[in-house]
């Protein structure tokens, strides 16, 4: 990735009618994997719960993450742009999703909900791993949705309508991966609305990857929410569960079907809403340009 802002020598956007046909191409290729990839989980057996759920992260995200590169090259844009200030950006990224979840948990826990758990700490190989593939996770879905797809859309409609069909589309992806409860899918869509502001006010990818992966880390490899009750199978450095009122975290699906979670994430999402894009478009090549406002 670079954080350049680039020169005069961009490649230009595909052609209006190439480009819808990638972005429908690439978007249906996606979901059909996804929906696929679910089903193929259940045959992968490499001997140990630990390798096989490891190879279903490869096998579900690598396909995705090519999918997304190869659509960018054909629509004439950057997809592993970091963005204007990226060390900045990282940053300030991280800290929002780490405070961000924090003030999510910490409603749940004036609810009465949060306990502790019983799963103990795994072998520090095993959560390390568990690390290595939330990172993966969150680089490949920050690549496909607000690497390429947000500024495809963007290109062709406008930020306000580009950001939110790409949060949209973000949000069909993890209902295809097994969300469902309808608090859980406005969480989903509320933080794709987040992630795509954060890549849009800092030109680039790696504000909203540096959030993302901080929020998921910790819900999972550090506190063990994620499933709820219990830990998955890569463990967590300390497990905690969400009890009491559904709604605040006591779901199945933990905080990601809490009210709270809409609190904290339209908290976040407000303050991007009307300041200006400071950097242009991830053109292939890098095209220069001043600050956009978001209509």
């Amino acid at each position: 990735m670079t954080a350049t802002t680039g020169s005069a020598e961009a490649a230009p956007l595909a052609a209006p009618g190439i480009a819808i046909a990638v972005i429908v191409a690439g978007v249906a290729l996606a979901f059909g994997w996804v929906l696929l990839a679910q089903k193929l989980g259940g045959s992968i057996n490499l001997g140990s719960e630990t390798a096989s759920n490891a190879a279903f992260f490869l096998v579900l995200f690598a396909p995705l993450a090519a999918i997304a590169l190869v659509a960018a090259r054909l629509s004439g844009i950057r997809a592993l742009r970091a963005g204007t200030r990226a060390s900045g950006w990282i940053g300030a990224g991280a800290a929002l999703g780490a405070a961000g979840f924090g003030a999510t948990l910490a409603l749940a826990w004036l609810q009465g909900g949060v306990v502790a758990g019983t799963v103990p700490a795994p072998a520090l190989g095993v959560l390390l791993l568990g690390v290595v593939l939330t990172f993966f996770q969150t680089g490949v879905e920050e690549v496909f949705f607000r690497g390429w797809l947000q500024p495809a859309l963007v290109a062709r409609i406008g930020p306000a309508a580009g950001i939110a069909i790409g949060a949209l589309c973000f949000a069909a992806f993890h209902l295809a991966g097994g969300a469902r409860a309808p608090i859980s899918l406005l969480n989903i869509l509320l933080a794709g609305l987040w992630f795509g502001l954060l890549a849009w006010r800092s030109g680039g990818i790696v504000a909203g990857l540096a959030a993302h992966f901080a929020w998921n880390v910790i819900e999972s490899s550090l506190l063990g929410l994620v499933p709820n009750p219990g830990s998955d199978v890569f463990g967590s450095l300390i497990d905690l569960d969400l009890l009491g009122a559904p709604v605040w975290g006591g779901h199945e699906e933990g905080l990601n079907a809490s009210i709270g979670t809409i609190a904290v994430l339209l908290a976040l999402i407000v303050p991007l809403v009307w300041r200006p894009r400071v950097s242009p478009l991830p053109l292939a090549g890098g095209a220069g340009g001043g600050p956009v406002g978001l209509s």
